[in-house]
């Protein structure tokens, strides 16, 4: 099921939309925004082909995320849709050239590794984004090391969140769950999505959800909202 896609302001005419911010910064020196028009590599699943489409895409505070043109009844552009964001800090991935081509390159997650982003129709796979830069008037290699400056910046910045949340970590609740209790419920953890039989450490959140416990101890060092339904686990500890 295709995922709906968001509205965002109309930017004024002949500026380019900003995208959204993934966190707030901290000590990590921030790489500049690099925006542009593309072509991006779209699957056809129920015709099976693959196609080329327009696109303008915005990189910046950790986020890579690509639009596109809504037009108003005489023809001219109206507003930007947002048609998709990745999360940079969230998934270990890497930016590099597409072999034999001298104007694509490609975003993908880390052998063993899938994308973890919230939200998104491709959460949970390892698909390949292949972007052409031919139309844009920045060269191939400044966007792939404009990209790989803000995974860095994303990630490292991700980690000094962990370490300041692991200093003085939120108050959760999280409940042991026997074995038996898994049987039928809970068949994987939504985390690592391994499966949870036979886990000999597993835990239930409060909004009733069950992971691994060392997953939930990884996942709560870095956010105290449920992954599955981003309920604040911190607030329901308090109440």
């Amino acid at each position: 099921q295709a995922a709906a896609v968001q509205r965002i302001a109309t930017p004024p005419a002949g500026s380019t939309p900003q995208a959204p911010t993934a966190r707030s910064t901290m000590s990590v020196e921030r790489p500049r925004r690099l925006a542009g028009n593309v072509r991006k590599q779209c699957a056809n699943v129920s015709l099976q082909f693959l196609s080329w489409r327009s696109r303008h895409v915005a990189v910046e505070n950790g986020s890579f995320s690509w639009y596109v043109p809504e037009l108003s009844d005489s023809g001219h552009v109206a507003r930007m849709a947002l048609k998709g964001s990745i999360d940079l800090s969230m998934t270990p991935c890497e930016v590099c050239e597409v072999p034999g081509s001298g104007a694509q390159f490609q975003l993908r997650p880390l052998e063993g590794h899938v994308w973890q982003c919230g939200g998104t129709r491709f959460k949970g796979t390892a698909r390949r984004f292949i972007f052409d830069v031919s139309p844009s008037e920045v060269p191939r290699g400044e966007w792939i090391e404009m990209v790989a400056a803000h995974i860095r910046f994303a990630q490292e910045e991700a980690q000094a969140e962990a370490t300041v949340r692991l200093a003085s970590p939120s108050k959760v609740h999280l409940d042991s769950v026997p074995a038996e209790d898994l049987a039928g419920s809970c068949e994987a953890c939504p985390i690592c999505l391994e499966s949870l039989a036979g886990a000999e450490h597993a835990v239930r959140t409060a909004c009733g959800h069950c992971f691994h416990a060392s997953c939930a101890r990884t996942w709560l060092a870095m956010s105290s909202t449920c992954p599955c339904c981003r309920v604040n686990l911190a607030e329901d500890a308090d109440a």
